[in-house]
């Protein structure tokens, strides 16, 4: 059972995350995508964000601005507005939305924000508190300095993912790492370099901790299955019919 303190995994198990939203037409990490996945039934999305030069907070996965917005140089360099007057946005499909917009504009959507910079892990905490989502969003980043930065400012507040750069504190002891780290829940892919690390054991003993286990990005049925039967609580894909379908077939989808 989720931590009764975090009402962001107070949900039926498996939760299903659409990973960067439902694109599978549209833009990921748009408005566009995040209304897709709403329309399929997804209450969960995992998305991305970094800072801008002049200190906003946008939806946003990539370090460099050439696939959001067709522009060269790093997204930290160039300012929101610079950002929305690229042709590619301005012009085109392509959406550069704020973080704060986006947790106003899906009131009914809770949301697992990776952070991807320093700038973005300094500024979302206002961003959240401002927000007063608290109950609606997980903060995790593969940056353990940047999450140790949030967490702070976040003081305990918030739902926190512990990623793979904590799992191998997690390994070598289980049921200290939970009060000494203070994450909600273990973030993890199911197999990294042909080395599973996703099992049931692995499950049973977070579980014995108190950890309930997410498992990332999971595109094909084989792998979707493998994650459920091992007793996952959550799966991110960027296939969300397929994981619909299947969480169906079971009796899991809600």
């Amino acid at each position: 059972m989720p931590d009764p303190r975090w009402a962001f995994l107070d949900s039926p198990q498996p939760i299903a995350f659409a990973h960067r939203g439902a694109h599978l037409d549209v833009a990921e990490n748009t408005w566009m995508a995040f209304t897709a996945a709403a329309a399929l039934g997804y209450r969960y999305i995992e998305t991305d964000v970094r800072g801008t030069a002049d200190g906003h907070v946008i939806i946003c996965h990539d370090a460099r601005a050439h696939r959001l917005a067709g522009l060269s140089g790093r997204v930290s360099a160039l300012t929101l507005a610079e950002l929305r007057a690229a042709p590619a946005v301005s012009d085109g499909p392509v959406e550069v939305p704020l973080l704060s917009e986006v947790l106003a504009g899906f009131p009914d959507l809770r949301f697992n924000i990776d952070v991807k910079d320093r700038a973005a892990s300094e500024l979302v905490p206002g961003i959240i508190r401002r927000a007063g989502c608290y109950g609606r969003v997980c903060v995790t980043s593969f940056s353990r300095s940047r999450l140790r930065r949030a967490r702070a400012a976040l003081a305990g507040r918030v739902c926190t993912g512990a990623p793979v750069t904590e799992f191998v504190r997690f390994l070598a002891s289980p049921r200290s790492f939970a009060g000494a780290v203070h994450p909600a829940v273990l973030q993890l892919p199911l197999a990294a370099y042909g080395v599973q690390i996703v099992t049931a054991g692995m499950i049973r003993r977070a579980h014995a901790a108190g950890l309930p286990v997410h498992v990332w990005t999971l595109n094909d049925l084989a792998s979707i299955r493998a994650a459920l039967d091992l007793g996952a609580d959550g799966i991110m894909t960027d296939q969300p019919v397929l994981l619909k379908e299947e969480l169906t077939r079971r009796g899991l989808w809600r």
